[in-house]
């Protein structure tokens, strides 16, 4: 069964300017949480190597008010392999429609949009965000919209049984306005992350490539050429991704080395918890950590930072004088 995004998207992002991985958001109309996108894969052609906003052609309010849909089953990050993932021409003088599919937790997933705003995002614009961003986050906390729990009584004025007191009751007054759905959505995330905790451990777990039931049957690595490898591939993550699984692919891994990775190391030799499934949590895997070009990079980038620390620490020594 597919799962349609078409009459939910309002907004989104792709971004595919990472080799093999595809992130990025979506804002689904009546929620105010994206939903957001790390996949596993290349975009087609035309969304290819770019990162490109996108918004629905007519506003949200100027649409028919279709009947809300369930999304109580929906995993708010979806993982998964990419499918077909492109901007179609609609032919001369027409619009062009965009056009994704992925296969998450969800099963099939896709999002057709005709006439849709779109928007190419450059690092320059990035860039321009993230200044914004500390910006903002500067004037909250010179407004004191961060203050921490260590700047609650920075004077120690007030003795630590009355603040504790204060704390106590504005969680009681927090539990009695705020609506019922969100508080046992609170406890649901806290029950998850103790029930996660607990598995990790005192858990035994359980080989990954023991939880598909019925088992299913890929093609050895060995001998596959580049297509079918990438083929079966994608079929493996995307079983892995129904139980929660995710693998992210460095510039250095091509599609059949990740699969060999998948199929030789971590499916037989790395554990899972089948009991957090139902907890919409997700194990993350990267071939990153098995690879040899990476581990040098980091150690390089490492050896790097230490000497600039060091650098700054004997310049902090120097009298001014």
């Amino acid at each position: 069964m597919t799962l349609r995004l078409d009459g939910l998207v309002v907004r989104g992002e792709i971004d595919n300017t990472r080799p093999y991985s595809v992130c990025g958001w979506l804002k689904l109309r009546g929620h105010r949480t994206p939903l957001t996108l790390n996949l596993t894969g290349d975009c087609g052609p035309s969304l290819k190597g770019l990162r490109v906003r996108f918004e629905h052609p007519v506003p949200p309010d100027d649409r028919d008010d279709e009947t809300e849909s369930d999304l109580s089953h929906l995993a708010w990050q979806q993982i998964g392999p990419t499918g077909t993932m492109a901007i179609v021409s609609e032919g001369t003088g027409q619009g062009g429609r965009l056009s994704l599919e992925w296969f998450s937790q969800n099963g099939r997933v896709t999002l057709d949009l005709a006439d849709p705003v779109l928007e190419a995002v450059s690092a320059e614009d990035e860039l321009d965000e993230e200044a914004a961003d500390e910006a903002e986050a500067d004037l909250a906390a010179l407004a004191g919209g961060e203050e921490s729990e260590d700047d609650e009584d920075p004077y120690g004025l007030f003795p630590d049984d009355l603040i504790e007191k204060f704390d106590t009751e504005a969680d009681l007054v927090d539990r009695a306005i705020l609506p019922t759905s969100e508080r046992d959505s609170d406890r649901g995330v806290i029950s998850d992350l103790e029930l996660m905790e607990d598995l990790i451990e005192n858990g035994q777990g359980v080989p990954i490539g023991n939880i598909f039931d019925p088992p299913i049957k890929l093609p050895r690595p060995d001998g596959l050429a580049e297509g079918e490898a990438e083929a079966a591939l994608k079929i493996l993550l995307a079983k892995l991704a129904q139980h929660g699984i995710s693998l992210d692919v460095c510039e250095h891994f091509s599609p059949s080395e990740a699969y060999q990775l998948l199929v030789e190391e971590i499916c037989p030799f790395e554990l899972t918890h089948p009991e957090l499934e139902a907890t919409q949590w997700v194990q993350h895997f990267s071939t990153s950590d098995f690879c040899e070009t990476c581990e040098a990079e980091f150690d390089r980038e490492f050896e790097e930072y230490e000497r600039n620390r060091g650098r700054d620490d004997a310049d902090d020594d120097e009298l001014p004088f």
